[in-house]
């Protein structure tokens, strides 16, 4: 962990390096590195939604009317775990172990009103995605007991998913913002949708040259600096969920439990950019979305990273 982010603190300063201002008013493009973790909270860590990472980059296409498009391929890794990493006996698990890896291509149309975005994501799910590699790995260097049920963990299986994603800004004032948000998400591994009501204040650009959605690229778009923090609240429903029952095409795994069709979602945080660099903290907490969850509410914490060229 610590080597990965000792590289990306290399790259980083190579493009800042290489960049001919740094305050330049044109940047075409966006890098991103994200990590989700329910440890930051020092609440309750290393259950369900364990720990994610994700490595993203953005480009600004050339533009040929008053919206702005975007290509964004990512990388990122998701790790999940029951309610209790230590409990020795299978009929403990209150989810099964599990960890998907996958890369998503994106395109994004973005005008001041409004964001939509279509990507496609292919990964693997299963001891191939190296779930029990990477917890290992990180909790050895931590000094941390290491989780005992991975044996049991979903089976390998290959994973595509076809994602959606549209907000719109429904009430804008100078220094706050109402916008609706929407997902959809069509595969092998997650089909489900998912809705958010999200209320934001500061000092902000509108939607399609702000760093809220990563579209701040381009000229005279990203001058000065942006100051925001932000509330949502929304839900989902699911119609299917492989880390949780299973793949569709691969081999039978040993654990399987019922996902919940319906949780809720809430989430708050704020983020600074300014030139080239931005920053956003958030917390996010989600009712249960397996039947048999132990905890009602599970909370994490995310922090993003991003520079601009």
């Amino acid at each position: 962990m610590r080597k990965a982010g000792l590289c990306f603190l290399i790259i980083l300063f190579f493009f800042k390096a290489y960049s001919q201002e740094a305050d330049m008013a044109f940047r075409r493009w966006k890098l991103e590195f994200r990590s989700d973790n329910d440890s930051y909270l020092f609440y309750r860590s290393d259950r369900y939604y364990s720990s994610g990472i994700f490595l993203c980059f953005n480009a600004l296409l050339p533009q040929q009317d008053t919206s702005r498009k975007f290509i964004q391929i990512q990388l990122s890794h998701k790790i999940f775990t029951p309610v209790n990493r230590l409990y020795r006996y299978l009929k403990n698990y209150d989810r099964p172990y599990a960890a998907w890896a996958c890369l998503e291509t994106s395109f994004r149309i973005a005008s001041p009103r409004w964001v939509r975005s279509y990507g496609l994501q292919l990964g693997v799910l299963g001891p191939h995605a190296l779930g029990k590699e990477m917890q290992d790995g990180i909790h050895s260097v931590l000094g941390m007991k290491l989780a005992r049920g991975w044996d049991y963990q979903i089976s390998n299986g290959w994973g595509v998913n076809l994602v959606s994603r549209h907000a719109w800004s429904l009430l804008k004032e100078k220094k706050a913002e109402i916008i609706l948000e929407g997902m959809a998400s069509l595969g092998n591994v997650f089909t489900k949708t998912e809705g958010l009501l999200a209320y934001r204040f500061g000092r902000f650009r509108p939607l399609a040259g702000s760093s809220y959605f990563r579209t701040d690229l381009g000229e005279g778009l990203v001058e000065g600096n942006e100051l925001y923090f932000f509330f949502k609240i929304g839900g989902g429903i699911q119609f299917y969920d492989a880390t949780v029952e299973g793949n569709l095409f691969g081999d039978k795994s040993i654990h399987l439990e019922e996902i919940q069709p319906n949780y809720l979602l809430l989430e708050w945080g704020g983020e600074y950019s300014k030139d080239s660099w931005g920053f956003r903290v958030t917390v996010q907490a989600q009712t249960a979305k397996v039947k048999r969850l132990t905890r009602s509410f599970h909370f994490f914490g995310s922090l993003a990273l991003t520079y601009s060229w």
